[in-house]
């Protein structure tokens, strides 16, 4: 499932948004702003227990990261379909579809890759295969952090001290 730039971020402030009021309403004490119109109906039982395994190691590496939880959570509710993809459960774990390896474990998958004009093609690529929920969060931390080979501060801009709300991060 492949969505435009625009709509996915869209989506993901949408998704930031119900995320921080649902785990507020579950005990989850995170700060988000502007939640006022979410409400915890509008998850099912298997989200919220999707919600409920993620949200104690998110919102740990998000404190200790200067990062938002809830647009960390509302990242891998959007890439994994709620941890439903093949990618997003066992025994892959890998919530954002990073790709590489990960302690020499892959999982080879098709995916749609963009030529930078809009036209997808499908490829077959090897994507990192974590052992648990808990180091594909570390790992996309990681990331956010430390940006990429060709640009170290590419994800800065979704830091806590850089934004003035989580829709400054998404």
């Amino acid at each position: 499932y492949i969505v435009g730039y625009k709509k996915r971020n869209m989506k993901l402030k949408s998704c930031a948004a119900i995320i921080g009021m649902s785990l507020a309403l579950a005990g989850v004490a995170l700060p988000v702003v502007g939640v006022e119109t979410a409400s915890a109906a509008t998850i099912s039982n298997s989200q919220a227990e999707f919600l409920s395994t993620l949200a104690p190691t998110a919102k740990k590496l998000a404190a200790e990261n200067n990062l938002y939880a809830s647009v960390m959570i509302a990242q891998a509710i959007l890439e994994s379909g709620w941890g439903t993809s093949d990618l997003g459960t066992v025994p892959n774990y890998n919530l954002f579809g990073i790709k590489g390896t990960y302690n020499g474990e892959t999982a080879v998958m098709p995916t749609l890759e963009d030529n930078g004009d809009g036209t997808y093609f499908e490829i077959i690529a090897g994507f990192k295969k974590y052992p648990s929920y808990a180091e594909s969060l570390q790992d996309y931390v990681r990331l956010i952090k430390n940006g990429t080979t060709w640009n170290k501060n590419i994800y800065s801009g979704v830091w806590l001290s850089n934004t003035t709300s989580y829709t400054d991060a998404t």
